[in-house]
């Protein structure tokens, strides 16, 4: 009888076993060895390699291999497979591809999209997870995993598997802000029970999502850092000089490590504040407005940012999301994000921060273990500012 238990084995082989290509490759890498002595699926396939390439096909564990798909621009709602050469070791298991729903295309820093992960076995849909017929993105039936999101680059997807409908796409960004909110159209799964397997098979696909999500953060920190501000200023010293002449009495806890911490960090004096200083919104702080014009600072100045949650998160992490003023007649090209830890050390994000330049909504992440939203330091630089 087919169960969940058996269900998450042929989970962790699909996500974690290497191909049978790889497992009799003549030269093979010295991780196959490690993989060898904790998977006693793939030692047994070694002898028993037809029955396993069989059972990977049919459960959709070996994927046709991605088409060219650089020449197709990246849309919400198309269902991607992530490209096969992004696949990878760690820690003795094989990391395959999985496939995912494109939530929306970000370009904030280069070719930045937010994903959704999916998974085809239904039976391990659980609570918070999005069942969807093949009638409604062609692509089978399968499941997404709404509470598991990240961000990819659209370089990493390969081929096309289905396209999902508008409705498809917000039922998924309720049921990721609350998985209860699911549609009427969609199929429930049963609730979680004590010791599930479902519950092993979320860290399974927490796992996936991590080898592959940050692969691509660390790709796009990169290339934020090659367009980090470009200053007429030789060091972050001489731009907080700079910023103390047009701020007299603004107040530097440390001297800074970097332009950015040079931008965000410093607190403003209580006469250069806003005169409706907020006192009617519950969480409230004062970001800096910035920009730049021809490498020379010409505006810094104070604004108020609503902050909506700020929220503990696994591996001792907490999470803060808000939103900054949006302005007509200019566009946010840029956000540093800093956190005031112990001793007034600045904290830089854990991951690479969302924002929306039209609606002015954040979310930052940081290895802290408090949870108090005054200390968040932000800095919004504007058009104007000279970047490589």
């Amino acid at each position: 009888m087919y169960s969940r238990k058996i269900a998450l084995a042929h989970a962790r082989q699909i996500r974690r076993c290497p191909p049978l290509s790889l497992l009799r490759d003549p030269d093979r890498p010295a991780e196959l060895d490690l993989h060898l002595a904790i998977c006693p699926h793939c030692t047994d396939a070694l002898h028993e390699g037809e029955a396993m390439e069989l059972l990977a096909k049919k459960l959709g564990a070996e994927k046709a291999p991605a088409d060219d798909a650089k020449g197709l621009d990246v849309a919400a709602g198309q269902i991607r497979t992530v490209r096969p050469e992004k696949a990878g070791w760690h820690q003795g298991y094989h990391y395959n591809p999985p496939t995912v729903i494109v939530l929306d295309v970000r370009k904030k820093i280069s070719d930045d999209i937010r994903v959704a992960q999916i998974y085809e076995d239904t039976i391990l849909a659980a609570p918070g997870d999005l069942i969807l017929e093949d009638e409604h993105t062609g692509a089978g039936e399968l499941f997404v995993e709404c509470w598991n999101t990240y961000t990819l680059k659209a370089a990493y997807l390969g081929a096309v598997a289905g396209q999902a409908a508008p409705p498809v796409i917000d039922a998924v960004l309720r049921l990721e802000e609350d998985p209860d909110d699911a549609p009427i159209w969609a199929p429930l799964p049963f609730p979680l029970r004590e010791d599930d397997p479902r519950i092993h098979f979320r860290e399974l696909e927490v796992e996936t999502a991590f080898f592959f999500s940050s692969q691509a953060a660390g790709e796009l920190m990169a290339e934020l850092e090659k367009r980090s501000i470009r200053t007429v200023y030789a060091s972050p010293a001489e731009l907080s000089r700079v910023i103390g002449e047009k701020v007299p009495g603004i107040r530097f806890s440390l001297e800074p490590d970097s332009f950015e911490d040079a931008l965000a960090a410093p607190e403003f004096p209580p006469y250069s504040l806003p005169l409706a200083a907020a006192a009617d919104r519950e969480k409230t702080i004062i970001a800096k407005h910035v920009m730049f014009k021809d490498g020379h600072l010409t505006v810094y100045a104070p604004m108020e940012v609503d902050v909506f949650s700020a929220h503990a998160m696994e591996g001792g992490r907490v999470g803060f999301s808000g939103r900054f003023p949006v302005q007509p007649e200019t566009r946010p090209v840029h956000l540093i994000f800093r956190y005031a830890g112990p001793d007034g050390v600045l904290i830089e994000p854990a991951a690479h921060p969302h924002w929306d330049a039209e609606t002015g909504s954040f979310s930052v992440v940081f290895d802290t273990s408090t949870k108090d939203w005054r200390k968040l330091r932000l800095a919004v630089l504007y058009e104007g500012v000279q970047a490589s």
